[in-house]
């Protein structure tokens, strides 16, 4: 399989996790939620990738949580979400940025070891290149394996299954980049179509 683009996301989330080991190392030390994560992490995360993406001089305008355009995108639209936003009303992506040349390229981030809520996202961010919605719409998935002993064989198989889900849905192909022993992401890129 051959990807014709490349992500726009990875350079910019590779960037945050190698600089900001130090704090990431702090935030695995917070006992996790239901969900896996430490909370607030995911927000913490797209501030600091919202700042490297201004940082690295950006040609454009960057929102978050919402669309350039009037379009609202309703949950019902999108084909086999299974997780809590299944029953939301409106979908948004995390980061949305209307480049120079008027293209868009926008992207959902996701933390923790929740498989309904990962697959949900990609399934989201599939449904925003399928209705051209953006340029290039991607999937960004942090893991950050806790240090208690204890949760860590759990959080490695369940992000091996969680890879395997990924992998099986259609019209991505997933770029897995080791930050630490305890630290890895996965950015879904779309294949050309």
């Amino acid at each position: 399989m051959t990807v014709t683009k490349e992500s726009w996301l990875q350079p910019h989330l590779e960037a945050v996790l190698r600089d900001r080991t130090d704090v990431l190392a702090s935030w695995r030390q917070q006992v996790p939620t239901g969900g896996g994560r430490p909370k607030n992490f995911e927000g913490w995360l797209v501030v600091e990738l919202v700042h490297r993406i201004l940082k690295a001089g950006l040609l454009g305008r960057l929102r978050t949580a919402g669309h350039f355009g009037t379009e609202k995108i309703k949950a019902i639209d999108v084909k086999n979400l299974r997780g809590s936003k299944a029953k939301g009303t409106h979908l948004s992506p995390d980061i949305s940025i209307l480049l120079a040349d008027n293209r868009i390229v926008s992207a959902e981030i996701k933390t923790g070891f929740a498989p309904r809520a990962i697959l949900d996202d990609l399934r989201i961010v599939g449904f925003y290149n399928e209705q051209r919605l953006a340029h290039q719409a991607e999937f960004g998935w942090v893991a950050l394996i806790p240090e208690e002993d204890k949760l860590q064989r759990a959080c490695r198989r369940t992000c091996e299954n969680i890879y395997q889900a990924m992998a099986a849905e259609e019209g991505f192909i997933l770029k897995r980049t080791d930050a630490t022993e305890w630290l890895f992401f996965y950015v879904a890129v779309p294949l050309a179509s």
